[in-house]
């Protein structure tokens, strides 16, 4: 006789270990026996799994939290945060090495213009010259005098009169990756929206965050803000995922600076103040001051000192200031993770676990397997074996037999 096997998409409603609820149930027992506490006993199972007669096996909260502490301390021991400047001090060094060329090279070709037209030149034509050299030279002698750090050449180049267009291309272009890097301190997803921004696009930037300070003085006083014009009016500011309420805003703010704020405090002192001057100088003083403003008003309403670690970095591979960034939000999702677990593990439910951040950080497999660790609880109460009062588990007459 042949035997036939059909394959079907893991939807959930599987138990590819065979461990139904009686396995289960037996699982506990023997906690139960000796401390007469379902809750106790189940919270055991949760953080240590279990496993069948067939060798069969669910892993437990501690064994995932292990492995999610492993994978944590692979990025620390892999990048350098110090590294994270480097590619913008590269990038300014750029532009200042474009702009020297290209003045030499302007120089060039007016002189050999001038010297094609010999005694015969017209004055106009010297005089141009005679006011080409004088403003290279006095070019030549501001980049001379820029100061060493990438912040304070950042600020000097912002009122610097380029000659060269692709250095002034460069600068920019700069300019704008800075941009994206103060705003989406705050705003997720605020990258696209800042990039390329007009003087108009950025004076309607500054109304936002203008308009979201009074909303915050708003609430602090107890009165109801007008989330639903700000939306109205800035909405698009926050797409593709705009907030549904104030509240999942604020949230998102907290998150924000949370990872800004481990940034710098996992960076020297000297690295954490080049980057705050560099940031800095990629705003307007009036920008600066809104946004001072915003986040003195996060701080003082929702304090997040306890969602900011301080990371100890090892490794020697580089990252961008960008790089940095998202670094950052991966570990604190980890850690928010990680928290989960743990709160799972004291308590012994596992309902509030983050399936989609469990399988993004730790699989596929990690998924499935937290799933199975929801669903015990769901397998006895279908079963009849326990029953919830309030908060806790109780074990029914048929659990008991």
């Amino acid at each position: 006789m042949v035997t036939g096997y059909r394959y079907s998409m893991w939807d959930g409603s599987q138990h590819p270990f065979d461990l139904d609820e009686d396995d289960i149930l037996e699982a506990l027992s023997e906690d139960i026996m000796n401390h007469g506490d379902v809750n106790r006993a189940m919270r055991n199972l949760m953080r240590q799994g279990m496993s069948g007669d067939g060798g069969q096996r669910i892993t437990g909260l501690r064994d995932l939290r292990e492995r999610l502490q492993r994978m944590r301390e692979q990025q620390l021991q892999r990048y350098n945060l110090e590294s994270a400047m480097d590619d913008v001090a590269e990038r300014v060094q750029d532009v200042i090495d474009t702009e020297r060329a290209g003045i030499e090279r302007r120089l060039t070709e007016a002189r050999d213009e001038l010297a094609q037209a010999g005694d015969d030149a017209p004055d106009f034509l010297r005089n141009a010259m005679d006011i080409m050299e004088n403003r290279a030279r006095d070019n030549l002698e501001k980049l001379d005098l820029l100061p060493d750090s990438p912040a304070g050449r950042v600020r000097e180049l912002s009122d610097y009169d380029f000659t060269d267009q692709e250095a002034r291309r460069k600068f920019d272009e700069l300019m704008d990756t800075l941009r994206q890097q103060m705003m989406q301190n705050f705003f997720q997803g605020m990258k696209d929206a800042v990039q390329n921004m007009s003087t108009e696009d950025m004076r309607r930037l500054q109304e936002m965050v203008q308009a979201l300070n009074q909303m915050l003085h708003d609430r602090a006083v107890g009165e109801d803000p007008d989330f639903e014009g700000f939306m109205e009016r800035y909405g698009d500011f926050f797409d593709p995922n705009r907030p549904a309420s104030l509240d999942e805003l604020i949230e998102n703010l907290q998150r924000q600076m949370a990872s800004m704020q481990s940034l710098m405090d996992s960076m020297s002192p000297g690295m954490r103040q080049e980057l705050e001057d560099m940031l800095g100088a990629s705003m307007s003083d009036s920008m600066m001051r809104d946004i001072g403003e915003l986040a003195s008003l996060m701080y003082d309403m929702f304090p997040f000192d306890d969602m900011a670690n301080e990371y100890p970095f090892m490794g020697d591979e580089s990252v961008t200031l960008d790089q940095a960034m998202q670094l950052m939000e991966r570990l604190q999702d980890m850690d928010r993770l990680d928290k989960q677990m743990e709160t799972a593990a004291r308590r012994g439910g596992v309902e509030d676990v983050d399936l989609d951040q469990m399988e993004e950080h730790l699989g596929e497999e990690a998924r499935r397997e937290m799933e199975r660790l929801q669903d015990m609880i769901r397998q006895l109460e279908e079963a009849g074996y326990l029953r919830r009062n309030g908060d806790r588990l109780e074990m029914t007459a048929r659990g008991m037999r």
